[in-house]
């Protein structure tokens, strides 16, 4: 809407200036107007008001009409033809009423607000640790109030040493250019040498630049970045030079991109943590039982149905999983930085010894703990395979229990249902389940239990249709019917047995410990990221602890 209408003689414009038709501006009196008008980031030129002049002072012919107005609380650059057709049309009514043979030279409504969603995606930038650099060809000056709304510089921020123009960078030295390449925030007045100088710096000092531009000038430094951007209104020569195009020229998007990124780097790397824990539990658990001299835990059809079944639908659910909570409040990762750096192999493999230990210590609970096993001692169970050459040694002990399925069962079922805990652990790799919950993944709780689902299946469902078959014919009592696969009716290539209440709540309680032993790594870590105390971060897992104590006392039976 056109609030204002000034006019003004060629006389007014040279009188304003203090210049005349001979002489004209000097480049000081036009790098002062351009600082005047520059800092506001509106140009703007006030000589006289139109609807106030009376009309025996409009004879003189006028040369040049500014009209200033508003878009919402923002100045709008007039710059679109309808806009300034409609301009034109107002401000020859307006002029009409006293002058009629007026000469319209130009209407002019001058501002370059930035999108309203620019300044909340520099803060984002800000927390995750990403310089944003702003390089144009604009007036220093205009750049500075640009940046200042858009929050690059605060209101009152010196920009002393974070602001330059394509000269001052220039006449610096090597060493002083590459200081101000780290430092700073704006470069204005810039050649697209300056651009690809800076891309250059930036590049020295190991840091992943990512260039943005839309012209023909814009294209070296587009091709020479890690991740060249062109608009998506930009010329065909900046496309061509780009890795990307942004198809709506929108800087809010490349900052969901960049989260977007972070999001399937870490998926990545849970999905890695997750095989390698696993696979390293299966191993301790195969070597332990041979180092200690104990029946086989686990045979190799059971470690095929786990690692090509169940461990496969938790591991594929893993890509789905959300963004860190503070996803974009961690710093960017080191070009350099190893996938998997020491302190998180050693993470790996605490968890992945822990899985061993309780797949073995689960087999072992139902040979020397349970009460429906056959309790043997330590020495027994270890040197089983001289039962029948020292009886003496094995005194009520029956030699064929050491080949029982109920043991294997048992260090299968734990194996499996830990498994299903650290697929939990790996939704986030450093964020607490009570701030993840697993619901925040719900392909991850689809697949953990059709893998149980499946689990349970080969557990159970022959059980029942051999139940089924012996009640419709009657061929032997109920007592005499087998619970397990390893009787000559039910035996199966798994070598499992069904288990009972009281089994099932050992595996869970043999199980639950690898997300506690999780929970306080994940503490540790948070502690050391976030300079607090450790005892502060690992309040939560000590409770867990204290709970799951309290559990292990907890009799079903």
């Amino acid at each position: 809407m056109l609030e204002e209408a000034y006019s003004c003689t060629v006389d007014d414009v040279l009188k304003h200036y203090n210049t005349n038709t001979e002489t004209g501006l000097t480049k000081k009196q036009i790098e002062s107007a351009l600082k005047e008008y520059g800092y506001n980031g509106l140009f703007f030129l006030k000589i006289g008001i139109l609807l106030e002049l009376p009309p025996e002072e409009n004879k003189p012919l006028w040369k040049l009409v500014l009209a200033w107005f508003e878009d919402s609380e923002d100045a709008t650059t007039a710059f679109v033809e309808p806009v300034v057709i409609m301009l034109i049309l107002i401000v020859n009514a307006i002029v009409g009423v006293w002058q009629t043979e007026l000469t319209l030279v130009g209407v002019v409504g001058r501002g370059a607000p930035p999108r309203c969603e620019v300044a909340s995606s520099i803060q984002a930038c800000k927390k995750a640790g990403i310089r944003v650099i702003v390089i144009t060809g604009d007036n220093k000056a205009t750049a500075e109030a640009i940046c200042r709304r858009i929050g690059l510089f605060e209101d009152k921020e010196d920009t002393c040493g974070k602001s330059f123009t394509g000269r001052e960078f220039d006449d610096l030295s090597l060493d002083k250019k590459k200081d101000a390449v780290r430092n700073g925030k704006l470069f204005a007045r810039v050649e697209p040498a300056h651009k690809s100088l800076i891309v250059q710096f930036l590049q020295q000092d190991g840091e992943v630049s990512a260039m943005t531009g839309d012209g023909v000038n814009d294209a070296p430094a587009l091709k020479k970045a890690e991740i060249g951007i062109a608009m998506g209104s930009g010329t065909a020569v900046a496309k061509s030079a780009s890795d990307m195009v942004l198809a709506d020229d929108n800087f809010s998007t490349i900052v969901a991109a960049v989260e977007e990124g972070r999001a399937i780097y870490d998926n990545m790397k849970q999905f890695i943590r997750y095989l390698i824990s696993s696979n390293i539990g299966e191993v301790v658990c195969i070597f332990l039982t041979a180092a200690l001299g104990m029946p086989e835990a686990l045979i190799p059809v059971q470690l095929l149905w786990v690692n090509l079944v169940t461990d496969g639908l938790p591991a594929t659910a893993l890509g789905f999983n959300p963004p860190d909570v503070d996803i974009m409040t961690k710093p960017p990762r080191k070009s350099k930085e190893p996938l998997i750096s020491g302190w998180l192999f050693l993470r790996y493999m605490l968890i992945g010894i822990y899985v061993g230990c309780a797949t073995v210590g689960a087999a072992a609970w139902w040979f020397m703990v349970y009460e429906g096993g056959p309790k043997v001692n330590y020495y027994q169970l270890t040197h089983h395979l001289q039962c029948q050459l020292e009886p003496s040694m094995f005194k009520g002990v029956n030699c064929s229990v050491f080949a029982s399925p109920k043991p294997m069962t048992m260090a299968l079922s734990v194996l499996v249902l830990i498994e299903m805990f650290n697929a939990l652990n790996s939704l986030s790799e450093n964020q607490s389940l009570l701030v993840m919950p697993p619901w925040h993944n719900m392909w991850l709780i689809a697949a953990i239990c059709f893998s149980m689902a499946l689990h349970f299946a080969i557990l159970y469902i022959n059980v029942l249709a051999a139940l089924v078959f012996r009640i419709l014919f009657i061929r032997r009592s109920y007592d005499s019917i087998c619970i397990g696969f390893y009787s000559d009716d039910c035996q199966n290539i798994f070598q499992i047995a069904a288990l009972n209440i009281a089994e099932w709540f050992a595996v869970l309680k043999i199980s639950i410990p690898v997300l506690l032993l999780d929970e306080t790594q994940k503490a540790i870590v948070r502690s050391t990221q976030r300079g607090h105390s450790p005892l502060y971060h690992i309040a939560i897992p000590m409770v867990m602890w204290c709970v799951y104590s309290a559990f292990l006392g907890f009799n079903p039976l």
